[in-house]
């Protein structure tokens, strides 16, 4: 373990994105997308009335991320939070509001980061015209904060029925991917549900809160959709990440 001398940030968000590819081909920039400087520092955006031809809908979309040393920890601090509020999308998946949020710490003796998603979450999520009850094994994922926390979470007996539910894929180039969605309830029968994988007939698959975690990153996403009739295209809404590096 080496001490840290100098600390590059990492911290961004994305509100919105996506691409329509079927009947017409059009891609939807990025909304409330933010990068923190690798100094730290602090960067914002809002997006007010969002509109793209009445498929993808918001309210208002405010993101920002934040990098700075604390004296108090003596650690590296970042944070990175987008908030979605009056999301709709393609009239089947909306929400009074989503946030996406990852917050970091690097202690600067060089230690493993502790990152978590504390503060991603859903309000009002409906699919389908269904009101979406949805507990996010956050606290699991906070308790979990590091990443050999984890591995070794998985691979202990008593432990591992708490993780591994949420495991989508194992370790590639040291990165594992799981969901936060502890359990979902509300949708109706003619609606398959496997995980956080909802799929809706005529219209195609959304995946909910998944988080993407390495040694010294984490990314959540809190929507994705991917559109397997007509329209046909596919996007995210809700994403946040952090990490950051020493040289």
């Amino acid at each position: 373990m080496q001490a840290i001398e100098r600390f590059r940030y990492h911290a961004a968000t994305l509100g919105v994105s996506g691409q329509i590819r079927q009947p017409f081909e059009h891609a939807i920039c990025p909304q409330a997308d933010v990068m923190l400087p690798e100094t730290g520092g602090f960067v914002h955006a809002r997006v007010d009335n969002f509109n793209f031809r009445d498929l993808i809908v918001f309210d208002r979309a405010i993101a920002f991320a934040a990098g700075s040393f604390s004296v108090k920890d003596d650690a590296f601090d970042a944070t990175a939070t987008v908030t979605i509020e009056g999301l709709n999308i393609f009239n089947l998946i909306t929400a009074d509001r989503v946030t996406a949020r990852i917050a970091s710490s690097h202690p600067r003796s060089g230690a493993e980061p502790r990152i978590t998603p504390i503060g991603s979450s859903f309000e009002n999520l409906r699919i389908a015209g269904y009101k979406v009850e949805v507990d996010l094994a956050v606290d699991t994922f906070s308790e979990f904060d590091t990443a050999s926390e984890l591995r070794s979470a998985c691979e202990d007996n008593d432990l591992s029925e708490r993780v591994q539910p949420h495991s989508l894929s194992t370790e590639r180039d040291g990165e594992m991917s799981f969901t936060l969605v502890r359990s979902l309830r509300g949708l109706g029968r003619e609606i398959t549900v496997s995980g956080n994988t909802i799929r809706i007939r005529d219209f195609g698959v959304v995946r909910l809160a998944e988080i993407f975690i390495s040694e010294r990153k984490r990314r959540v996403t809190m929507v994705q959709f991917n559109l397997g009739s007509t329209p046909e295209g596919d996007g995210q809404a809700g994403g946040a990440e952090g990490n950051g590096s020493a040289n």
